[in-house]
């Protein structure tokens, strides 16, 4: 019985954040969302809601709140209309970073929200949330309401019609986890030179990959919105020398198999070229040391061609635990004999890797993620000096095609720069 109850609960959409950077695109877009307005204040004017006309900057941001709630609203009606988005009414939340806030984010949100979900309104469908103060709280959800929904319907609104602002924050700090289960809460930090170089990067990037010709002609359950472009660089554990891997883009939410024939750039097929075994070879360069020719994820008497994926596993365990693991990570103990235990495998790899067996159990992963991070970067960034449009899947590159031996050279030239070693790139 709990087996079927887990399954059905496992099969439930789930609820996607409010997303308050949308914003329309087009005429007939920008033409929904005024219709919107108008409408609403109307009926302000109508009620006598307000005693006062607002003033030029509560007016804007007023008009901004309106847009991204009806965009967003839109933006799950067409993309995936089974979920619904989960907003925070709490002044709590309101409150928070304003860094990492739109915007449009107010506290007149809960009033508009409000207001937009009357009977006489009917453009949005609202759900208020609980607290959970004696047990599991509950977000407030929104869906697009009838008269929205009859809008979009009449106007013929497609998923092209709407964008995001790529103006909004894309340096992300989090916090280091305090727990298995703690996700690293994002964090404000002061601006330096060093930021504002970041985020002057990702501005070039987003701004070059909005006007990309990007094509997807993947047909299933799901719906691949390919103005969906944004990328965001995520650091962790309160430093700007730890991560700062590329989150966002459509792709990077498609599997292998997904993109290989059905994702297009400038018309042309896509390959992906993958940075190989960059972890052990950013960690010789650490170290000082020079890297093995051979497979660093080669064991002597533990690896074979089927268990590969374990060692590397093992090997990436070794590097980011801030500790020196004591047993097999998750998923790996299969893939070795049964008479093999973690002490003598890890005792194994130490003797091959002799050279960075004193960074083992230090945590040196997020530096290393870091070094991985302002490769890609300046590849991307090189890329767009050559005209070439290359979308990053954390340590490898998604190019045209007829690109792939220009871009290869790119990406060795970048790897070089920042390692000071050679590195070596392969077709996927």
């Amino acid at each position: 019985m709990s087996s079927s109850l887990d399954t059905q609960q496992h099969n439930i959409p789930k609820d996607r954040l409010f997303n308050p950077y949308r914003l329309p695109s087009t005429d007939s877009a920008k033409s929904l969302v005024r219709d919107v307005l108008s409408q609403l204040m109307e009926y302000e004017s109508h009620l006598g809601l307000r005693k006062r006309k607002r003033k030029a900057a509560d007016q804007q941001s007023f008009e901004a709140l309106v847009t991204s709630l009806v965009c967003d609203l839109v933006h799950i009606h067409l993309s995936a209309p089974e979920r619904m988005i989960h907003i925070s009414l709490s002044k709590r939340t309101q409150g928070r970073i304003k860094r990492y806030h739109a915007y449009s984010f107010s506290k007149t949100l809960p009033d508009v929200l409000q207001c937009m979900a009357s009977p006489e309104m009917g453009f949005v469908h609202l759900e208020k949330g609980r607290r959970g103060h004696f047990g599991e709280g509950k977000q407030t959800t929104i869906l697009p309401g009838p008269r929205l929904l009859s809008r979009i319907k009449a106007a013929e609104i497609e998923l092209g019609d709407l964008s995001v602002d790529i103006h909004q924050e894309t340096i992300i700090l989090k916090q280091s986890k305090g727990a298995h289960w703690d996700k690293g809460e994002w964090v404000d930090y002061q601006d330096d030179r060093t930021t504002v170089e970041y985020r002057d990067h990702m501005l070039r990037i987003n701004q070059w990959l909005a006007d990309a010709d990007l094509h997807c002609d993947l047909f299933d359950d799901s719906v691949i919105d390919v103005s969906d472009r944004l990328l965001r660089r995520i650091f962790n554990n309160g430093s700007f020398e730890q991560g700062g891997r590329l989150f966002g883009g459509f792709w990077q939410g498609m599997s292998k198999q997904q993109r290989k024939g059905n994702l297009f750039i400038n018309g042309s097929p896509i390959v992906t070229l993958d940075f190989s075994q960059a972890g052990p070879m950013i960690a010789y360069s650490l170290a000082g040391a020079t890297p093995p020719s051979d497979d660093a994820y080669a064991i002597p008497w533990y690896s074979t061609p089927k268990n590969r994926k374990s060692v590397k596993m093992v090997f990436n365990a070794l590097l980011y635990s801030g500790k020196v693991p004591t047993r097999f990570p998750k998923g790996t103990r299969d893939g070795f004999d049964k008479k093999a235990t973690f002490q003598t495998l890890m005792e194994k790899v130490a003797e091959v890797h002799q050279p960075i067996a004193h960074l083992f159990g230090t945590g040196v992963g997020f530096r290393i993620m870091f070094m991985e991070s302002q490769i890609l970067v300046k590849a991307l960034l090189d890329c767009i000096d050559h005209g070439i449009v290359a979308l990053p899947v954390h340590d490898a590159l998604i190019v045209p095609k007829e690109k792939a031996e220009e871009v290869k050279g790119i990406m060795l030239e970048s790897f070089k720069e920042v390692t000071g070693i050679d590195g070596m790139v392969e077709l996927e």
